[in-house]
């Protein structure tokens, strides 16, 4: 692809993408060492509560202020992984000359697979350096009642990872999260292409507020049906409180109905900026 090296360079000197993984770094390095500080001079935490890393990694301890934060900014990071270098592109006239050197198709293409690719590793990686911290900061194998807790329940899609090991179903979640960022990415980026946003803030906040509305929505329209709630699935610690059991099948299911939506966009994408190029 003609354009996809520049493009990589263009996203990753984004000053919104610096900023997002900067603040994500900070905090997959540095929540796990803060609740080893403020938990270590407390009197039995350990006896109790236990020492193993499957309960202090960041996505399953749901009371420490990383996961709060990350939660808190989950509708937002496929709108920040984008760099709004299509929008930017768009509004100039950079992407008229660059559609003019190799096709409207191959600078389409290029930045579905740039933002998607590149969102997937961002947090596939630092996730991972999450588990690689929280495992050097609590490295004890001794199961408390405590630990029982985070297991998921035997019928879910993740007991059968966490009977391999719990690290296996660790990155089984890593793998979930850093996909549905990636597909949302997309999603965002070819909305690009296909509406015309008046300035750069509304392309930054009106793409957020309405992933917030829909997920709002899903969550309301399934209450009754949860094991089929994205903000769910991505969650370990769900698949051991949840009354509901959420199965394999719900996950692809799940995924597979958020994946052809993303499809359908990248086509609407592709027609409508065609159109207006």
């Amino acid at each position: 692809m003609p354009y996809l090296r520049s493009d990589f360079v263009k996203l990753y000197k984004s000053k919104q993408v610096k900023i997002m993984l900067i603040v994500l770094a900070f905090v997959m390095i540095f929540d796990p060492i803060s609740v080893l500080i403020i938990n270590s001079p407390q009197s039995g935490f350990y006896e109790n509560v236990g020492r193993h890393y499957f309960q202090f990694w960041v996505l399953m301890n749901s009371v420490s202020w990383g996961n709060t934060v990350y939660m808190t900014l989950l509708w937002i990071f496929p709108v920040i992984s984008t760099g709004l270098i299509m929008y930017e592109e768009k509004v100039t006239s950079v992407k008229a000359f660059l559609v003019s050197r190799n096709g409207w198709g191959s600078y389409y293409i290029s930045k579905v697979l740039t933002v998607f690719i590149s969102t997937f590793v961002n947090f596939f990686v630092l996730l991972s350096v999450n588990v690689l911290v929280t495992l050097l900061c609590f490295h004890s194998e001794v199961k408390t009642d405590q630990f029982w807790f985070c297991v998921p329940k035997e019928a879910t899609f993740a007991y059968k990872f966490y009977e391999i090991s719990p690290m296996c179903m660790i990155f089984v979640y890593i793998f979930l999260n850093a996909l549905l960022l990636a597909l949302l990415a997309v999603l965002i980026m070819t909305t690009y292409s296909i509406v015309r946003m008046k300035n750069k803030y509304i392309a930054l906040i009106a793409p957020a507020a309405c992933l917030y509305v829909i997920q709002y929505a899903i969550s309301w329209l399934l209450v009754d049906r949860m094991n089929y709630d994205i903000s769910l699935i991505i969650q370990p610690m769900a698949s051991a409180a949840l009354i509901q059991t959420i199965h394999g099948s719900d996950v692809l299911l799940t995924y597979g109905i958020i994946a052809i939506i993303v499809f359908l966009f990248i086509i609407l994408g592709y027609k409508r900026g065609r159109e207006i190029v």
